[in-house]
């Protein structure tokens, strides 16, 4: 009700343009909290595309926030860097630029975008979180728990959703076991309420992490259909893979989902099949296979560099030497570099 109501008043005619701005962004707000990115893209395109708009950072940052949350972060990265060609100092788009850039792989790229910032406090909501990962990616593991244990940076329902997933994710590397109990406990009291693919995801993977397969596949399954329904195909891809491997359907069918997923742009999906596909070769009896693919995510962490990703590698590596009763080969190949 309250996005129509908006959509009524924007097109009333006559309007000024603070009002008719007010309402653009208003409408893309009460969208994104909705879970409907692609109705706040279409807000924030129409009220750009008018001569009043003018170049409008606020609402182009607000834009590019939106086409990242629907899945699109090269559209997003577009409008991000013409922010930046006109105003390299705009904190809050160089924050997005770094985010987008660390979910590219290109941890080194994401250093350089936040050596351009003096105060992450004053960059916007979307700070924390990039601080986050990139402490992560950089190893700087004795920083994390203060990191991690901060309050959400905002309550807007789509905002604090993809920093609590991002929190989630983080914790994977992490031995917090308290903190990731306090961090589990929030995440599940508020999914019901929080229509994200991306909470929903990180919700699966701590299921099966902790090898309650039900929980895991109910939320592998949420996450896939509102990842479709909002038409991000990254987590649309990542929930599938996961629901695959947890549903345990058959191989033609994962063959098919790795096809799709090794070439994605996204450097989670990448991250997700390794650590998939190693684990459902050791659960196959298949050590050497499940080696291969720790090779491959060790080669990805190394690339980036991602340290965070070389504790997923090493995680799965200590599996597979379990498995076969031997702790006589050596870790799995550390990132290096800064």
């Amino acid at each position: 009700r309250a996005l129509r109501a908006l959509r009524r008043a924007g097109e009333a005619p006559d309007l000024p343009r603070g009002p008719r701005r007010w309402l653009a962004l208003g409408q893309a707000q009460a969208a994104l909290a909705a879970g409907s990115p692609s109705i706040a893209v279409r807000a924030l395109e129409a009220w750009l595309d008018t001569t009043d708009a003018g170049r409008d950072p606020g609402a182009q940052r607000l834009l590019a926030w939106a086409l990242h949350v629907r899945g699109d972060d090269s559209a997003a990265h577009a409008r991000v860097r013409d922010l930046l060609d006109h105003d390299p100092h705009d904190a809050e788009a160089r924050v997005l630029h770094g985010w987008l850039t660390l979910l590219a792989g290109d941890t080194r790229g994401a250093l350089r975008a936040r050596r351009w910032l003096d105060d992450l406090s004053t960059a916007g909501p979307l700070a924390p979180l990039f601080e986050v990962h990139l402490a992560a990616a950089q190893g700087e593991h004795h920083r994390l728990p203060t990191l991690l244990g901060r309050p959400a940076p905002s309550r807007r329902p789509d905002l604090w959703a993809h920093w609590m997933a991002g929190v989630l994710d983080a914790l994977r590397a992490l031995d917090a076991p308290g903190l990731r109990l306090a961090r589990l406990d929030e995440a599940r009291a508020a999914a019901d309420t929080h229509p994200f693919a991306a909470l929903h995801l990180a919700l699966a993977w701590h299921h099966f992490d902790d090898g309650d397969t039900p929980a895991a596949i109910e939320a592998a399954r949420a996450a896939g259909s509102l990842a479709t329904q909002s038409g991000d195909d990254a987590r649309r891809l990542r929930a599938q893979l996961l629901h695959t491997v947890l549903a345990r359907t058959a191989d033609h069918t994962w063959r098919e989902r790795v096809a799709e997923a090794t070439p994605h742009p996204c450097a989670a999906v990448r991250h997700d099949v390794g650590e998939l596909s190693a684990r459902l070769a050791l659960q196959t009896g298949s050590p050497d296979m499940a080696d291969q693919w720790v090779r491959y995510l060790s080669e990805l962490a190394v690339e980036a560099p991602d340290h965070a990703l070389a504790a997923r590698a090493t995680r799965v590596h200590r599996a597979i030497q379990a498995a076969r009763g031997t702790t006589s080969a050596g870790p799995a190949p550390q990132a290096t570099g800064r």
